[in-house]
């Protein structure tokens, strides 16, 4: 675990943690949380999650999430969702969502769905809804 105010930190084993004003985390392990109000934070594996204000969070693993108010998020592992006032947010995995005042939503897995106030949505696989 590396918290409060760290900047640059990597974590690379397994339930690596870093919380707390960080900047530009790395977190490699299964399970890896980056929070509170995370920049450029990448999670390559599964169950990755990085919440709380974040800029630039990328997603690769199964099941990430990217949640409140992230910018240019990018899901590519399967049941992504970026949610919350998110601006860019492009979802490739099956099941994608994105949800919540979103800007220039892209949704290209199957399921997709972009809800609320959602401007130049595009859908490309079976069952897309923009509502």
């Amino acid at each position: 675990m590396a918290a409060g105010r760290n900047s640059g930190c990597e974590i690379s084993r397994e339930g690596g943690m870093a919380a707390g004003q960080n900047s530009g985390c790395e977190t490699s392990g299964g399970g890896g949380v980056a929070a509170r109000r995370n920049s450029r934070c990448e999670i390559s594996e599964e169950g990755g999650m990085a919440v709380g204000q974040n800029s630039g969070c990328e997603t690769s693993g199964g099941g990430g999430m990217t949640t409140r108010q992230n910018f240019e998020c990018e899901i590519f592992g399967e049941g992504g969702m970026a949610t919350g006032q998110n601006s860019g947010c492009e979802t490739s995995g099956g099941g994608g969502m994105a949800a919540g005042r979103n800007s220039g939503c892209e949704i290209s897995g199957e399921d997709g769905m972009a809800a609320g106030q959602n401007s130049g949505c595009e859908i490309s696989r079976e069952g897309g809804m923009a509502a």
